[in-house]
């Protein structure tokens, strides 16, 4: 269960980062990661952080994770 708490803790802390307008650090942050699985988890833990804002954040963090970008 910590590392569940873990997860949304570092999801929170990268959806504050995003705020602050430091998208290229999320991004590269969540492609770092070597757990695909924990990416995965983390970025869709951001996305419903941003819901919460406003959906018009959240709609732009999925188009600025498009992997093709």
């Amino acid at each position: 269960m910590s590392q569940f708490k873990y997860q949304e803790q570092f999801a929170s802390d990268l959806t504050a980062c995003w705020l602050k307008g430091d998208r290229n650090h999320v991004r590269l942050t969540i492609r770092g990661l070597k757990n695909k699985p924990q990416a995965s988890y983390v970025a869709a833990r951001i996305a419903l952080n941003l819901v919460e804002e406003g959906k018009a954040f959240a709609g732009d963090f999925v188009n600025f994770m498009h992997p093709n970008q």
